[in-house]
């Protein structure tokens, strides 16, 4: 679905559907010409299966989950015509989260949970820093 762009001043607004809620990216026009991107968050697990249409949804395996948010980006800085690669775009600040543990319970297994969300603390933190 082609992304439909609501312009107000020098920001632009990608969205998809007829009442979004979110934008997916937001555009800022700066002065001297370069853009200045925001990226929606969204995980790599239901959120990136929609947008790049996979068939399996991936839950906690940063390491798959991390690249398949760029690869979401990517795709949306290509549909929006802004450029063919991730690659060619500086990212200045991410602001990134790692999901909570789905399993175990943190009632009935308080030891487990707190080692399952330092493991995937940790994955996260290496796929994003293995990223780039």
């Amino acid at each position: 679905m082609a992304f439909l762009v609501k312009k107000r001043g020098k920001l632009s607004y990608y969205y998809e559907g007829e009442d979004p809620v979110l934008s997916a990216m937001v555009v800022e026009e700066q002065p001297d010409g370069d853009l200045r991107i925001h990226f929606s968050g969204l995980t790599g697990g239901h959120s990136a299966t929609k947008v790049l249409q996979l068939d399996s949804v991936t839950t906690m395996e940063p390491a798959i989950e991390v690249p398949l948010v760029f690869r979401c980006w990517e795709h949306w800085l290509r549909e929006a015509g802004i450029c063919q690669s991730i690659a060619e775009i500086d990212f200045i600040e991410i602001h990134a989260f790692g999901a909570q543990p789905k399993s175990p319970s943190p009632l009935s297994d308080p030891t487990g949970y707190r080692k399952e969300q330092e493991r995937v603390r940790a994955e996260y933190a290496k796929a994003y820093r293995n990223f780039f």
